[in-house]
Parts: C-alpha cells; structure tokens; sequence
C-alpha cells in the first residue's frame, strides 16, 4: 500500500483532490492510510458480500464523493494499477468523456496474457485475448476507440455520473461493475477510448510487458 500511496500522491497535475476507499478486511487500516498520509479514506466492509459487491459499493462511494466536489473529473485508479506520474496530464489531453490507460490480466489456470479490453459481448465480460505464445498486441495509433476497458486506470467526466451509479447483477454472478459500465454507456451512446501510450503495471497479474512487440 505504500508503494500505491506514495505513487498517486507524487501525480504531477497540479489540481488534484484525493479520496480512497479501502475495502480490506482489517477496518482499522483505513484510519492508518487516514493518519499517515493525511488524505480523506471512506471505509466499506467486506465481510458478508462477494467481492464483486463490495467493490461496487466502494465504486460508488467514490461517485457519491465525486457528485459532492466541484471535480470536473474523476480519474479511477485502482491500487494494484500503476502507471507514471504524468498519467492524469496524459488522458486529460484527450478531452474525452471516458479515456483509460492499457493494462493486461492473468487468464485463467494457464496465467495468459490478456489485453483489458471489451469487446462486443456486453454483459457476459468477453475480452480479447493476448497469450504469452503469441506474445502481440496491435495497438491502432495513439488514441483508440473501443468497447470498453478495464476501470483500473479511468478518467470519465463528472458529466457521465450525474445519474449513474455503478451496478452489478446477480444474474452474471462474476461480473464486475465495469462490465455493466461500458454496456450502460454503449446503450447512451457514449464513446469510450484507450490511449495506447499509457502501458500500466497491473500488480495482479501474470503481466510483462516484454511480451508487447508493437509499442507506440
């Protein structure tokens, strides 16, 4: 966690408020992230939900907080995703409602390598897949349109939240908030884009980067 909170604090945009929500176990390490680095945590407890659940709850606590601000943004970053401290600059640039950075997962008991990244399946979390054999992935240009990412690394206008609320469902038990994120805005009409520059460590996973041949 010290890794996560001395990287987010050290971001290079100048206009920048925080605020966490922990999840963990322990509802006591809240007050410490709180107490030593003097930052405002809200706490949402685990115990008696799946994770999907939680985590959504956490994921609105977060849009709640957003709504109460004057942000005009809010730039998501989960705490196993890292990128640089130029990260919020970089998909600011863009001007886009919803702009994410690239990050691959694990897949599976065989820990392939797989681009974070929805395709036209909404709902039934289908990802194009990327295994160490093949070991490319084809970025198209700087800034590309796609279906949907990951939230791990997300910057979306205050705009898109002022009545949504992030939401699961029960009847896709192991789908997370933001499967049902990008379906919600695919039915708005709303464009979601990926800037293929921004190449994030994600913590949770099989992920090497040495396995990208074609970097922009």
């Amino acid at each position: 966690m010290d890794k996560f909170m001395e990287y987010v604090l050290g971001f290079e945009y100048p206009n920048l408020e925080y605020f966490f929500v922990d999840n963990s176990a322990n509802k006591n390490y809240a007050k410490k992230i709180r107490e030593k680095y003097g930052v405002r945590v809200d706490y949402v407890s685990p115990k008696g939900s799946k994770n999907t659940e939680y985590m959504c709850y956490s994921l609105n606590r977060i849009v709640k907080y957003l709504r109460s601000s004057y942000c005009d943004y809010l730039f998501n970053n989960e705490c196993d995703v890292f990128a640089d401290e130029n990260v919020v600059t970089k998909i600011l640039c863009h001007q886009k409602l919803i702009a994410n950075g690239v990050y691959m997962m694990s897949y599976g008991y065989e820990a392939k390598l797989q681009e974070q990244v929805f395709e036209d399946s909404f709902g039934m979390n289908t990802l194009r897949q990327i295994t160490e054999k093949e070991g490319q992935i084809k970025f198209d240009g700087i800034l590309e349109q796609v279906d949907g990412c990951g939230i791990g690394m997300m910057l979306a206008h205050r705009l898109i939240f002022e009545d949504y609320l992030f939401r699961i469902n029960k009847a896709v038990p192991d789908a997370h908030a933001d499967t049902f994120f990008y379906q919600d805005m695919h039915e708005r009409g709303i464009n979601i884009y990926r800037d293929n520059t921004i190449h994030c460590e994600h913590l949770n996973t099989a992920n090497n980067w040495e396995y990208i041949t074609d970097k922009k």
